[in-house]
């Protein structure tokens, strides 16, 4: 499945799993995902989420609210949630839908708006942000405007 993603996509990724590990958790989910997108800093998605004032820390404070539900051992492996799987396959029906053949950031967080369930998507809502609006601004990037 991530052949079909970009390179930028696929360093969201890589990012998702260090913001896990970094928070010590054995799992790699939706939040760990809307942290990575920003990160990752050049692509529509990050645009996007700078537009809407949704910035790294304002994604980190809203998690240490939420309780951790594991810790992970020096060596475990981080899984991916059920919610992140769901995403990443949604990303690609996200690009497939839009016309294009790879996956890209604005794919991945399109993807999360379309769940419409996880911690990320809580975290947007908590943040005053309105998922159609965010939904909106990516589109708008993406039309040049």
């Amino acid at each position: 499945m991530f052949e079909k993603f970009t390179e930028p996509a696929r360093l969201v990724l890589v990012l998702a799993q260090q913001a896990a590990t970094a928070r010590d958790e054995d799992h790699l989910g939706t939040e760990h995902l809307l942290l990575a997108l920003h990160r990752e800093g050049h692509g529509v998605a990050a645009q996007a989420l700078q537009a809407l004032d949704i910035s790294p820390n304002k994604i980190l404070a809203h998690l240490e609210t939420v309780p951790k539900v594991s810790s992970v051992e020096s060596g475990d492996d981080v899984r991916i949630t059920p919610h992140a799987k769901k995403l990443l396959r949604l990303s690609l029906h996200e690009a497939k839908e839009l016309g294009h053949g790879l996956v890209d950031t604005e794919h991945l967080l399109l993807a999360l708006l379309r769940l419409g369930e996880g911690l990320a998507f809580q975290c947007i809502k908590d943040l005053g942000v309105n998922p159609h609006q965010l939904r909106q601004r990516i589109i708008m990037i993406l039309s040049g405007v």
